[in-house]
């Protein structure tokens, strides 16, 4: 719940992890959620107010602090489909 929670305030207070469009074939869905949990844990790159900038900087602007991620946390995150599935429902809705 704590990081849903902390994802949920990341993209309402406009923190967007900066994820690569291109990547290994054979990673699916860990290295992108890589990079989500890492921007998440305050490392790595995210978009605020139309700038990219450290992650840690854009949730300080934001007013939020970097999750603690355990390890649990980072299995959770990184090992589902759930960016192919939330792709899938973006291009639906298009549709």
């Amino acid at each position: 719940e704590r990081v849903i929670m902390g994802l949920l305030a990341a993209l309402n207070a406009g923190v967007h992890p900066v994820i690569p469009s291109w990547g290994s074939i054979g990673a699916a869905d860990l290295a992108p959620l890589g990079h989500l949990a890492r921007a998440l844990g305050g490392d790595g790159e995210a978009e605020f107010q139309g700038r990219i900038m450290p992650a840690a900087e854009a949730l300080k602007l934001a007013g939020l602090e970097p999750l603690d991620l355990r390890e649990k946390d980072g299995h959770a995150i990184i090992v589902a489909n759930s960016l192919s599935t939330g792709t899938a429902c973006l291009a639906l809705e298009d549709v």
